[in-house]
């Protein structure tokens, strides 16, 4: 039979997993909100390199820099563009290898936001049925 010590000490136990659960859970959440940033600024920076053909040599066009700031540029090369590949070095590529090479990294960054959500649902159930036995074990509301 499970004495009154027993019982407190499973409770602990469970309180303690449903607050690792729930840090976990956050964790993920936060790591879920950079895949996505990261999706959208890809979807954006392809949206960029396709508008490009249109461009012509000379013509002037806005650069972003930053914190809602610009720089007036001439175009000077318009079927070329420079691509980061890590540890802060670019290559240069074609604008068509260019969005190749951001869509393979979207199809990356979208497999991870599946496993993603996958490991977020699986966790949620997990919580849920930790609140369950909580539930249960202070029996019902008086």
């Amino acid at each position: 039979m499970e004495t009154p010590q027993d019982a407190e000490e499973k409770a602990r136990a469970i309180m303690a997993q449903l607050e690792m659960s729930k840090k976990q859970m956050e964790a993920l959440n936060r790591q879920a909100e950079m895949v996505e940033g990261a999706l959208m600024e890809l979807r954006a920076t392809t949206s960029a390199l396709k508008a490009l053909k249109d461009e012509k040599r000379e013509n002037e066009i806005l650069v972003q820099v930053g914190s809602g700031s610009y720089l007036r540029a001439k175009l000077d090369d318009t079927e070329n563009v420079l691509v980061g590949i890590g540890g802060n070095l670019t290559v240069e590529k074609t604008i068509p290898d260019a969005v190749d090479t951001l869509d393979v990294r979207g199809k990356k960054l979208t497999e991870s936001m599946v496993k993603l959500q996958k490991s977020i649902g699986e966790l949620g159930m997990r919580m849920s049925d930790l609140n369950r036995v909580a539930e249960s074990m202070m029996g019902p509301p008086k």
